[in-house]
């Protein structure tokens, strides 16, 4: 999968500003899921999609029991000596299959589904594979907010993801929506930064600066941190899946 090692490629030469950026954003997700899910505790934690890692250290800081998933051979290399696994999923590893997990998270893979279809297994899948009380986070783009540029980001992306019917699939398998943020840009739940990021979007043309000035990653970069809004959803297993 070359796309997805050129995307380690240019994290990694990224400006050390834009590392902070993003370590300190991981950082305020990491606390926002602790205060929804049962506050600062030790837990079992699965990670599906490992990406460039950063989840998964901010976890092994907080000396929770960290468990990865990632069907991109680099990235699972990327993590190091975590506890990570090379799969697609469904269905989970063999080595983990009959494990529970007190939180489950994945950020941007059920917009990599097949399907609606696909995408409710993939979640059944998960709500099985939760301890009693546990949670499953979700971070998915909002197609509404980038609309065709939702194709475009990523030709992978599938499954066009909203807040309802991503909710609709949640209900379907057993679970309820404890907490919902909406975000654009880092992950932030202040609603003037989101209302702020949304009025700078709407004078950013992307194409305008490609035509003038070339580097094309680096202004759709930007406009893809301006343009699509995140949603963060916190569901909670309350009953058999």
């Amino acid at each position: 999968m070359g796309f997805y090692d050129t995307y380690l490629e240019r994290l990694a030469a990224a400006p050390s500003l834009i590392k902070r950026i993003q370590h300190d954003a991981v950082i305020r997700l990491v606390r926002c899921i602790e205060r929804s899910c049962g506050g600062a505790k030790e837990r079992d934690v699965l990670e599906i999609g490992v990406g460039d890692g950063s989840f998964c250290r901010a976890a092994q800081q907080r000396k929770w029991n960290y468990t990865g998933i990632d069907r991109n051979a680099a990235m699972v290399k990327n993590v190091g000596d975590a506890n990570v696994f090379c799969a697609e999923v469904p269905p989970f590893p063999a080595q983990i299959a009959q494990k529970r997990f007190d939180l489950i998270y994945a950020a941007f893979v059920l917009e990599h589904m097949e399907n609606g279809k696909a995408a409710c297994e993939f979640v059944k899948e998960s709500a099985g594979h939760l301890a009693g009380g546990g949670s499953l986070v979700l971070l998915v783009p909002d197609v509404l907010s980038m609309q065709m540029e939702f194709w475009s980001v990523d030709y992978t992306h599938a499954f066009p993801t909203t807040e309802r019917n991503v909710k609709q699939i949640a209900a379907d398998c057993g679970l309820v929506c404890q907490k919902t943020v909406r975000y654009r840009c880092c992950f932030s739940e202040n609603k003037l930064a989101l209302f702020l990021f949304r009025v700078l979007s709407w004078f950013y043309k992307y194409r305008f600066f490609k035509s003038v000035f070339g580097h094309e990653w680096f202004f759709y970069g930007v406009y893809q941190l301006l343009n699509q809004e995140i949603l963060m959803f916190v569901f909670r297993k309350d009953q058999p899946v």
